[in-house]
């Protein structure tokens, strides 16, 4: 009998069940973090981290696990003092708000009174933190003798980037003499964003790239809840389920959730045929409204068409093209007139969107080889070839695999 508890949570911002095909990105994560587990001497982390992903490839799980990670690691250290962790996402950092967000408790009061004051006297604006405030004042309390601070900035591309830069020179200030660790997560666009605030040496940041997960992780993180929680599916089934998840984390909470319930309704620990192919229909059916807001903010941004020239290019599932080659058929697809440049803000503005991801290189691959890249969802490349048209005709109705 299966449990009550459906274990998948697809876009809750919670953590999965398992959160299967990360191990590398949490081994980074970790180390990084025993720079402040140094008994012998108080310091930060060597550098910031930035993680950053399309979305839906779980960065903001991740980082709800490396919370619990990191208070796990200073408990086994048996580290005196404590360890504060901040997990924030950037709409708590406005100029306005970033202080009561990043402040001590027993500083709230006397933030709150001094904006009240500020208030009185300008009932129509929205008061500012007080002069005598500033981030680095409040960071530098959070992590002051042998206490540790790990600050965790989710939808980091979205950060004010006055505050962005306060932080970055904050943690370089700290660092030396403090135990403090920085981690900001983001969509393609955050390294863009932060040489945009101006923080030069944050270049040196440790950088984690989240794509799809590799297919060993996709299949444990799919199906080691389904068989704890009693279901189990034929081999044939479980081909074609992690054929239609794409090894993309949120389709795999969402194929997971849908063959769960479905085999809930029926009461039975083994799913029929029948069962089977209507959950997938229903899971195919988040699929296809998912794609559809894509494929509306490439209309929106106005890269259907280079979209749907690149979309032609990953036929397979598994295909990976050539940097030079990318940037080629953008070009083409903006017609005659296009520069060099518009061709590589129009790429970039796809890189971003998450259309194509960095292919990770193999051992065995030249040095000198151009940077691959791979689909960012395979099935998004189909979709976009079914439903924009080329540029010399209409959208190829092919079903999406």
């Amino acid at each position: 009998m299966l449990s009550d508890r459906c274990p998948f949570r697809p876009g809750a911002g919670q953590l999965p069940p398992l959160l299967g095909g990360r191990s590398d990105e949490q081994k980074v994560l970790l180390d990084m973090a025993k720079d402040l587990l140094d008994l012998n001497q108080a310091h930060g982390t060597k550098a910031p981290v930035l993680l950053t992903g399309p979305r839906g490839n779980g960065k903001t799980c991740l980082l709800l696990w490396f919370e619990g990670a990191v208070q796990d690691a200073w408990a086994q250290a048996g580290m005196s003092g404590g360890l504060r962790v901040l997990n924030l996402s950037a709409n708590r950092l406005s100029p306005t708000r970033a202080m009561n967000a990043l402040a001590p408790s027993d500083w709230r009061h006397a933030l709150r009174g001094a904006a009240e004051q500020v208030r009185a006297l300008h009932p129509r604006g929205t008061p500012p933190p007080p002069p005598d405030w500033d981030v680095y004042a409040a960071l530098e309390a959070q992590c002051s003798g042998k206490d540790a601070l790990v600050l965790l900035i989710d939808e980091a591309h979205t950060l004010d980037s006055d505050v962005g830069l306060d932080l970055f020179d904050a943690w370089q200030s700290l660092s030396p003499k403090h135990r403090i660790m920085l981690v900001m997560a983001g969509t393609p666009d955050l390294m863009d964003h932060v040489n945009e605030m101006g923080a030069t040496y944050a270049s040196r940041s440790e950088k984690i790239l989240l794509g799809r997960m590799p297919p060993d992780g996709a299949r444990e993180a799919l199906l080691a809840p389904l068989r704890e929680f009693g279901l189990m599916l034929t081999p044939s089934q479980e081909k074609a389920a992690l054929q239609g998840c794409q090894r993309y984390p949120f389709f795999v909470q969402v194929w997971g959730e849908k063959l769960w319930r479905a085999a809930r309704e029926a009461g039975e620990v083994t799913a029929t045929d029948d069962q089977f192919q209507d959950a997938l229909l229903k899971a195919a059916q988040v699929r296809e409204a998912y794609y559809a807001d894509r494929r509306e903010e490439l209309y929106r941004l106005g890269l259907s068409v280079p979209a749907r020239a690149l979309a032609d290019l990953y036929r397979s599932a598994e295909a990976t093209v050539a940097e030079p080659t990318l940037m080629h058929t953008v070009q083409e697809a903006l017609g005659p007139k296009a520069t060099n440049r518009d061709a590589q803000n129009v790429l970039t503005q796809l890189k971003h969107c998450g259309l194509v991801w960095p292919a990770l290189k193999q051992a065995d691959v030249p040095k000198n080889q151009p940077n691959m890249w791979e689909a960012g969802i395979p099935s998004l490349m189909a979709n976009i070839r079914a439903n924009i048209a080329g540029p010399s005709g209409p959208p190829c109705k092919s079903p999406p695999p």
